[in-house]
């Protein structure tokens, strides 16, 4: 949460730990040259809750107990829940619940994105609020890449809480008949990538959370990498027909990993996902036709027509047998 509200804040931050010494933690802001107001803004109107039930799904217990008297001062009824496994639980108990309030990084073997999917296969109705004490980049903000992934960073006031839980339960509507359906002849995405196997590198939590969330609705199986590393172990272990990868990552840049695999394995399509202008970056490195391109910021739709058109490109390999990759 530090680090977050530092790096919102355009400051950064020096930590210095020596045994037997301690730790100092110097946090740097940038110096503003505004005048401070003369005076404070009138308080806004908070909105306050009906008869809507929030979960609560949160690790840290501190964290968890002051949002669920934020909530209940708000007139919100509350349930709780420390990790996603026992979100899922105080969901399928049959409890009516409006609205998912839940973590993004959480401990234990289910993904909060896993728990908001399943809780929404439940619960259509469900509205779900990300919230997280990571800085997203500046290009690509949940609530930027997808209209149904909603995010509120920490730390929050109760204003902040108040007016987001609101706006995020005043917009619940059902979804339209047909809207997944492409606007093609083609088969459902759904059914063209039903078996196969997506790697999705990408090195920001947040934005991979979001579009592992948008794979998982169309039923890919997906494999996740934050680094470049990462992403080279899942491609030997995994063999994915499909690689959406960003360009610029911790320990190294993609283009490797893509032409790693254009030499290796030519027939696993390429999705790169970058803010940046694409071909400019690739060049004459890699024909242009050889990889889609997604440009952030994107949405669901977007990254449908991004895999429809790698998959145009030729028929993906089909994964290999055990004997194989042992050979």
């Amino acid at each position: 949460m530090v680090y977050g509200f530092v790096k919102q804040s355009g400051g950064h931050l020096d930590i210095d730990s020596e045994e037997g010494r301690g730790t100092t933690v110097r946090i740097y802001l940038p110096r503003t040259g505004e005048e401070e107001p003369a005076a404070a803004s009138p308080a806004r109107q908070v909105n306050k809750g009906g008869s809507e039930t929030v979960l609560v799904v949160e690790d840290d217990a501190m964290v968890r107990s002051v949002a669920i008297d934020l909530l209940t001062s708000l007139g919100y009824k509350t349930l709780e829940a420390s990790n996603a496994e026992n979100g899922l639980a105080v969901i399928d108990s049959g409890i009516p619940v409006d609205i998912l309030f839940t973590d993004v990084v959480m401990p234990g073997n289910l993904r909060s994105s896993q728990l908001a999917r399943i809780a929404k296969q439940r619960l259509p109705k469900l509205a779900v609020l990300f919230t997280s004490g990571f800085t997203e980049n500046a290009n690509a903000q949940p609530g930027r890449l997808d209209g149904d992934v909603d995010l509120l960073s920490k730390p929050y006031s109760r204003q902040q809480l108040s007016d987001k839980i609101r706006s995020v339960l005043d917009k619940r509507l059902p979804a339209p008949e047909g809207r997944d359906a492409a606007a093609t002849d083609d088969p459902p995405l759904s059914a063209i990538l039903n078996g196969m196997n997506l790697l999705v590198v990408e090195d920001e939590v947040i934005i991979r959370m979001t579009i592992v969330h948008m794979l998982e609705d169309l039923g890919v199986d997906v494999i996740e990498a934050g680094t470049l590393k990462e992403a080279r172990l899942a491609v030997r272990k995994h063999h994915p027909q499909i690689v959406l990868t960003d360009l610029n990552l911790p320990d190294g840049s993609a283009l490797d990993l893509i032409m790693e695999l254009r030499r290796d394995s030519p027939q696993t399509r390429i999705i790169v996902s970058s803010g940046f202008d694409v071909p400019s970056v690739l060049g004459d490195k890699l024909p242009h036709d050889e990889v889609q391109v997604l440009a952030k910021p994107y949405d669901r739709y977007a990254v449908e027509a991004s895999l429809r058109a790698a998959l145009h490109q030729g028929k993906p390999a089909p994964q290999r047998s055990a004997a194989e990759t042992a050979h």
